[in-house]
Parts: C-alpha cells; sequence; structure tokens
C-alpha cells in the first residue's frame, strides 16, 4: 500500500464510511485501527469544537463594550425584531428625554441579519449603539457589555410571538432577569412580559419594573370600544413624535396637520404645588 492508500483508509474510516476495498490483514492491524477508531471519536470533536471557538473568535461582535468613565451606557437584551429595536432606540434617544448622550449596548443572541445591521447603522444608532452577540442568561456575555457599570437593562419581548410560544418566550426573559440581577444587584431592570401571570415572578426573581403587552393591548381596545380613538390618543401620549417643519408643510390637508400637532405632545410627570393635594381636577377647572 502507498502513502495515498493511507490517507485514503484514515479518511474512510473516520467518516465511518467503510467501503472495505482497504482492510487490515493481520489481528495486530486490526487491534491498531479499533483503537485509532475510538482515539478519532473523542478528538476529532474536540478539535473541530475548538476551531468552531476561534471562527466565533474572529465575529465583529464577539469583543467586548468599552465606555468610558464619563459616559454613561444602558443594556438591551431579551427577544426582540428589527423593528420594535428600532422604535426602542428611537424614543429613547428623542432630545425631549434627555439621553441622547447615553450609549446603548444591545446583547443579541444571534449573528444580525440585514434588516437588524441597517437599523445598527442607521442614523439613529451610529456612534451611540454597539452591538454584541451573546446570551443575557451567560454570565461572561453580561461581563462582556459591562452589566455591572450599566445604569438600566432592558429587556425586550417580540409583542408579536404566537399564543403557544408565549410561555417560552417569558420564561426566557425571567431567567434573563435572574441572571442578571445575580450579576448586579444594584442595576434596574425593566422587563416587557406577555402574559400577566408571570408578572410576580419577575417581581420576585429581581425586576425592578414589568410592562405586561398583552395587558395593556386588552386595555386599550377595551377602552376603544366604548370611547373610539381612545388607543389612537394614548398612543400618541406615550410616544415621541417631533415632525420637523419640512414633514409638516409636506401635509396639505388641515385634518393631517391638526394630528400631526396633536401626535407631537406627550405626557409627562411633574410636581404639583401642595396647594393643589385633595382637590378633584374638575373643582379646579372650574
Amino acid at each position: 500500500p502507498t502513502f495515498h492508500d493511507g490517507i485514503y483508509f484514515v479518511v474512510v474510516t473516520i467518516t465511518t464510511v467503510g467501503y472495505g476495498d482497504i482492510a487490515p490483514e493481520s489481528a495486530l492491524g486490526r487491534m491498531c485501527v479499533c483503537i485509532f477508531i475510538l482515539m478519532a471519536i473523542v478528538i476529532v470533536p474536540l478539535r473541530v469544537n475548538t476551531v468552531l471557538e476561534y471562527l466565533a473568535l474572529s465575529s465583529p461582535y464577539a469583543g467586548h463594550y468599552h465606555n468610558s468613565q464619563s459616559k454613561k451606557h444602558i443594556i438591551v437584551t431579551g427577544i426582540f425584531d428589527p423593528r420594535s429595536l428600532y422604535a426602542f432606540l428611537e424614543e429613547f434617544f428623542h432630545g425631549s428625554h434627555g439621553f441622547t448622550d447615553t450609549a446603548v449596548c444591545v446583547l443579541g443572541t444571534s449573528f444580525p441579519k440585514k434588516e437588524l445591521r441597517l437599523v445598527l447603522e442607521g442614523r439613529i444608532a451610529t456612534g451611540r449603539v454597539m452591538y454584541l452577540q451573546g446570551s443575557p442568561v451567560n454570565s461572561e456575555d453580561l461581563e462582556r457589555a459591562r452589566v455591572k457599570s450599566a445604569d438600566a437593562v432592558f429587556v425586550l419581548t417580540n409583542k408579536n410571538t404566537p399564543t403557544d410560544q408565549m410561555k417560552q418566550t417569558d420564561a426566557e426573559n425571567i431567567l434573563a432577569t435572574l441572571s442578571i440581577r445575580q450579576a448586579n444587584a444594584n442595576v434596574s431592570i425593566l422587563v416587557q412580559v406577555l402574559s400577566s401571570h408571570n408578572r410576580p415572578v419577575l417581581y420576585d426573581v429581581g425586576a425592578t419594573a414589568v410592562i405586561c403587552i398583552n395587558e395593556i393591548r386588552m386595555h386599550l381596545l377595551g377602552a376603544s370600544c366604548a370611547t373610539p380613538g381612545l388607543h389612537t390618543i394614548v398612543t400618541n401620549l406615550v410616544t415621541s413624535a417631533s415632525p420637523t417643519k419640512k414633514q409638516f408643510e409636506m401635509l396639505q390637508e388641515e385634518w393631517l396637520q391638526e394630528y400631526a400637532r396633536g401626535a407631537s405632545h406627550s405626557v409627562y410627570q411633574v410636581q404639583l404645588h401642595e396647594h393643589f393635594s385633595n382637590h378633584r381636577f374638575r373643582a379646579l377647572c372650574d
């Protein structure tokens, strides 16, 4: 047998193809092949796993978040799609909130696809948002995102999750919240959840605030049946919109201009003077 025959025999044996055209004839040769096969079963998977780890380290999203001592940062993780992440960033970086200088570290479990990369490279996120590929239940990934120095952590959820997958989605966010709280006992954790039954569980594992998506959706739907248009009013009040002068001038119809003007208003919490305490709103208006 030649050297090439030996290479051919090794490859065929390791891959368990076993054509049988080349086979050991002596008992010693067969024993050596058996030992070789057992060693290959153990060694080859370990080497392949090492190669995959090195390939993962070469990913542009496998690094660490680097922040300066003077710049605040938050972490956004959980289950999200490009549209929900864009909506969050657009609201968070709105000028009226005062967070324009705060950096955002997005911790996602998968490699970002084209739609998500467009969000990360867009006007809102450029220079202020960094994406890391990792899991919020992995302590090493949380360390890469600098969870110990984060000002807050937002755990998002997919509001379009099918009904049969809601339990699993909420369970993943519960585990993520528990892992984040173990990594940082003082950070504020704001969590989105689909089922209201899981709200007490999230508070037990360390959530600071919990928002139930389906509960808000059903309440608004029910209230809109009694008061048509209430859903639109509430949505416009709790979201920030600032149409530019050029965008406003493009609205030719009067009702569209009135709608855009109303949509630019928001709700803010203010501290009233003690003179207003123990008075009903209607009495003060009169």
